[in-house]
């Protein structure tokens, strides 16, 4: 499975950039790119604590309207500040707001 680091750039809607492979991983997964804007769809935000984290799923929305669902790995603490101080600390202070996320299991 892939792990993928994505940067929050906006709360409204919340959208993420595809930053890069965790180090180690290999090659991104052919539905991803480098710098692809995603939109998130479903999932739970603002994130609490690292009890998150290998529990819920994020369903993201690709520009052609596309759809995946990938596995809440790790985040930054900022991510479970409310989206308004957020948003400040994206455009105020330009702080990196990130997630990992990895490939959900293949079923046999």
């Amino acid at each position: 499975m892939s792990t993928i680091e994505f940067s929050l750039i906006n709360t409204e809607p919340l959208t993420f950039k595809v930053d890069r492979m965790m180090d180690g991983e290999g090659s991104m997964p052919a539905f991803l790119a480098k710098d692809m804007v995603l939109t998130l769809v479903s999932g739970k935000w603002p994130l609490v604590d690292c009890r998150d984290c290998d529990v819920h799923t994020f369903v993201f929305q690709k520009a052609d309207g596309s759809q995946f669902s990938m596995l809440l790995s790790g985040f930054t603490y900022d991510c479970s500040f409310s989206k308004d101080i957020q948003q400040k600390h994206i455009e105020e202070e330009g702080r990196y707001i990130g997630i990992t996320v990895k490939e959900l299991a293949k079923h046999k």
